[in-house]
């Protein structure tokens, strides 16, 4: 299940963005209990159970005349136990 909102606002050519949203799953538990053999790792005993995370990003669209458009975002992923996530990405179009 994930709740969030998405905020943004049109200045035109450029529409800034901010996206939260809060992430629980019970899907994702573990399949294994221990490891099936040694590797020589003792720290993977167990699986690692996800529950719930928060999602928190933003971004800003462009357009810039009639044949240039694009964005850029950024956020963060947080409160797993077994990862946490920074992100950013990019887009360009060119139009003919």
């Amino acid at each position: 299940m994930s709740v969030g909102i998405k905020v943004s606002a049109n200045l035109g050519n450029l529409i800034p963005y901010l996206d939260i949203s809060y992430d629980s799953e019970d899907t994702t538990k573990a399949s294994y209990t221990k490891e099936a053999g040694t590797d020589g790792n003792d720290t993977e005993q167990a699986g690692t159970n996800y529950s719930s995370s928060m999602r928190i990003g933003g971004g800003i669209n462009f357009m810039l005349g009639s044949h240039i458009k694009g964005g850029f975002s950024a956020g963060s992923i947080t409160g797993r136990d077994d990862w946490n996530e920074n992100y950013i990405s990019g887009s360009l179009s060119l139009g003919f």
